[in-house]
């Protein structure tokens, strides 16, 4: 049973159940949840509003092939730019010039759900970035992942090996060190890094970090987690400080994911400046740090990322 012949299979084993489209990557603010219905060699999508989608099954087996690379390939149709290296909608929509744009984002689900696929970043020939697929480069678990970090007071350790637990369930191969430690990722195909947000911006060894690795991180899936008290105060400005922050590494690549959490207030002898900092923050007593929100968003990542398992 080849590729194709097994993601039949699978949806078809799986009819009326509910999926969410893994497309959700590119933007978690948008969810998009749909069901499959295959009848002889006809695939209908359902949604819970709306008409359906339909087309022929024998197009899951044509988009296979057009997503085979090694390198993230556009989705839709902007790879117009780019000739030498057609989308996955541009393939297809040669062959079939009477198919209905919308089924492609759900042929690109189907092929991600089924664990045959990853979604990704591509990079246009004007270098635009754009949503991407391309064929998983192995079994899940097999697959090799880093979680790294920057610390100033611990912290950021303590998330990281948070992260570093729930990814390591369920047999795939975890490293955690910080990054100092860390001589290579070449062998990795998944890096979490985290680091914590000082005075604005990301500790100095995360940024030389992701500048002395860039060139392989490009070719790999990169997710950041950055960490911060600010957060207690006003969740909004948290979030903007975080995007503000991560920008320091975008000029060197492009992460799949950005979440930011609240830090745990430091027990150990600080500078005082830092104390006054803490005190006009009116941070309390307590630890205030949210592993529970850590987890959660391990687990999400680990789905989005690790497709499949």
């Amino acid at each position: 049973m080849n590729e194709s012949e097994t993601i039949y299979k699978m949806f078809e084993e799986r009819c009326g159940e509910i999926f969410t489209s893994p497309r959700n990557l590119f933007d978690r603010r948008k969810r998009r949840d749909f069901s499959v219905e295959i009848c002889g060699g006809e695939v209908s999508i359902i949604f819970a509003y709306g008409k359906p989608l339909a087309f022929r099954a024998i197009l899951i087996s044509e988009a296979f092939k057009a997503v085979c690379s090694d390198d993230f390939i556009p989705v839709g149709a902007q790879s117009a730019e780019d000739p030498a290296s057609p989308s996955m909608e541009y393939s297809l929509i040669v062959k079939y010039p009477d198919l209905d744009q919308k089924v492609i984002p759900y042929i690109a689900d189907m092929l991600v759900l089924s664990g045959h696929a990853e979604f990704g970043w591509a990079f246009t020939k004007t270098g635009r970035r754009v949503q991407g697929i391309r064929t998983s480069p192995r079994d899940n678990v097999r697959w090799q992942v880093l979680v790294t970090y920057a610390t100033k007071h611990g912290s950021t350790r303590q998330t990281a090996s948070e992260v570093a637990k729930i990814f390591a369930a369920g047999g795939v191969s975890v490293d955690l060190k910080p990054v100092q430690e860390v001589d290579d990722v070449r062998p990795y195909d998944v890096v979490i890094l985290g680091s914590p947000i000082y005075m604005g911006k990301m500790l100095p060894a995360a940024i030389e970090f992701v500048d002395l690795h860039q060139e392989t991180l490009r070719k790999r899936r990169l997710a950041l987690f950055l960490l911060g008290l600010a957060h207690f105060r006003d969740g909004d400005k948290a979030e903007k400080d975080a995007e503000a922050a991560a920008e320091e590494i975008r000029r060197f690549v492009e992460p799949v994911t950005v979440c930011h959490f609240t830090g745990r207030k430091p027990s150990c002898s600080l500078p005082l400046r830092e104390k006054v900092i803490l005190h006009m923050m009116k941070i309390p007593k307590n630890d205030i740090q949210d592993l529970e929100s850590v987890r959660s968003w391990a687990k999400e990542i680990k789905t989005l990322m690790l497709t499949g398992i």
